[in-house]
């Protein structure tokens, strides 16, 4: 996620014209690997937590505080950058 987030920068500044088509490549290539380490993930768990319905609870709490903290977290910032810039 970093390498994409960094990649995505370099594309998106003004002297960068031309060499999108090795950024493209780059963020695909990480998403692939993304996936193949969230499969994994999800196999270790299920081995792991020796329930499927264990597992199903498990990712249903974390997929929900997931999810929570991605709403909260822009209004945290917001409050944060307004709170320190006094």
């Amino acid at each position: 996620t970093i390498l994409r987030a960094i990649v995505q920068e370099e594309v998106s500044t003004y002297t960068f014209l031309g060499r999108s088509s090795v950024a493209v490549v780059i963020c695909c290539v990480s998403l692939i690997f993304e996936g193949v380490r969230c499969s994994s993930s999800w196999a270790v768990k299920v081995r792991v937590l020796n329930s499927r319905w264990r597992l199903l609870s498990y990712g249903s709490i974390v997929v929900s505080i997931q999810g929570l903290a991605g709403f909260v977290s822009p209004f945290l910032c917001e409050y944060l950058a307004r709170r320190n810039s006094s």
